[in-house]
């Protein structure tokens, strides 16, 4: 008999263009970008916070990095001492 799996919506984030998700094994959190609505989300699974974040433009890639990084966005992003993120914006 085959397996069944249960989905089931963890982040009802109403995300138009959900995409990109990375993993952070460090902070045991799922980071991903909603394009059309310009923002990153941050969906720890260890509490069930999820946090998001707003640009002014979309924001089409995200990566996890451990360097430090002085990049516009970083300071507004970064939660854990290290990890540091970099943001890329699509340019109109």
């Amino acid at each position: 008999m085959a397996k069944t799996h249960q989905v089931r919506c963890v982040v009802p984030s109403g995300d138009r263009v959900g995409e990109g998700a990375v993993w952070s094994a460090q902070d045991q959190s799922v980071y991903w970008t909603d394009i059309n609505r310009f923002l990153i989300h941050a969906h720890d699974t260890r509490t069930g916070a999820t946090r998001s974040w707003c640009f002014d433009e979309p924001v089409v890639a995200l990566s996890l990095s451990t360097e430090e990084r002085s990049e516009e966005h970083t300071s507004e992003l970064q939660s854990h001492s290290f990890i540091s993120y970099a943001v890329f914006c699509l340019k109109k």
